[in-house]
């Protein structure tokens, strides 16, 4: 079983990498257009025979034609859940203003996040939709013999293709269980896609939130996360897509040229209750978070934001996740 620890390049990208992204124009125009380049003569379309799943359960086969139909103009946010319900009600509820569209898909879970979801979609059928994944997802530390591929309804990279195929709209984003937004990046964002329409890969980044009693701030040691992985908006196309490394987790296919839009969301996933709970810690994957958490000061707000801490003391009081 892999073990997870924070090596040198965790400090590298955190101390030095990280932030000359954000604060050197120049080094952020070369890395955004090397990688576009990179990207855009080595992305193949998404390979059809990934989207009719291996175990023959034709009512799960991806339809292509999701990849390359006409949609409307709005944005489709996708949450891929299992044991969510600490903080789904409010992440869905506080994005209903910028989504136009909110699928939750779910696994079987053991905390209620099924019934959530339900009830999600029974209050807000005009925006939420609900559908139950029966198959249990072999995740990054499932170490048996038969490793799930793409083309596996076990895979989690079948899953999000699965789940992302829900949607309707013409742009899309991972949306997680443990996420708040922040207004004024959100209203920017969605002014720039209606007047822009833009072939571009939208980027954020959040901050990971810890609290100890009634102190909050910034996680010390790994405070943002900012990836060029999925971490974005973008519209879909037969050239956005996951597929599986075997042992892993999923790799995501997109051959567009990203556009930083900087700060989107308090990470909450320090702040849940399943976080801390000794199933998540079976996991090398939780351990190895569990450990970062632990070990980790906490760091004020205006470190790492470049409005004031009120503004995010009123986003988790809003949200009610502070009384």
């Amino acid at each position: 079983m892999k073990r997870f620890t924070f090596t040198f390049s965790d400090i590298v990208w955190h101390k030095f990498y990280e932030p000359l992204l954000r604060h050197s124009k120049i080094f952020r125009t070369f890395v955004v257009y090397y990688s576009y380049f990179r990207r855009k003569y080595s992305v193949q379309p998404v390979p059809q025979e990934i989207l009719i799943n291996k175990e023959w359960k034709t009512e799960y086969n991806i339809p292509y034609t999701w990849f390359i139909d006409s949609k409307k103009l709005w944005i489709s946010g996708v949450a891929r859940l299992k044991n969510s319900a600490d903080f789904l009600e409010n992440v869905v509820e506080a994005f209903l203003p910028y989504l136009d569209e909110i699928v939750l898909v779910a696994e079987q879970a053991t905390d209620g996040t099924n019934e959530i979801c339900e009830r999600l979609a029974a209050t807000y059928p005009e925006k939420v939709k609900y559908y139950y994944y029966p198959f249990a997802i072999r995740f990054r530390d499932y170490d048996g013999d038969d490793q799930p591929t793409t083309d596996s309804i076990y895979s989690f990279a079948y899953f999000t293709n699965w789940a992302f195929a829900r949607t309707t709209y013409k742009y899309v984003m991972r949306l997680d269980d443990d996420i708040l937004p922040v207004p004024d990046t959100w209203e920017r964002m969605r002014k720039y896609i209606f007047e822009k329409e833009p072939n571009e890969y939208l980027l954020y980044y959040w901050v990971n939130v810890l609290a100890r009693g009634s102190q909050y701030g910034v996680m010390s040691r790994i405070p943002r996360c900012w990836t060029w992985w999925d971490n974005g908006i973008y519209p879909v196309s037969q050239y956005s897509y996951f597929t599986q490394i075997v042992g892993s987790t999923e790799a995501f296919h997109l051959n567009l040229l990203y556009r930083p839009f900087w700060f989107w969301y308090l990470h909450l996933k320090n702040l849940k209750k399943w976080f801390w709970t000794a199933d998540y810690a079976q996991s090398e994957w939780g351990k190895y978070f569990q450990e970062l958490s632990t070990g980790s000061e906490i760091t004020e707000f205006h470190e790492y934001v470049d409005f004031p801490p009120s503004k995010i003391y009123k986003i988790l009081l809003d949200n009610a996740i502070i009384h």
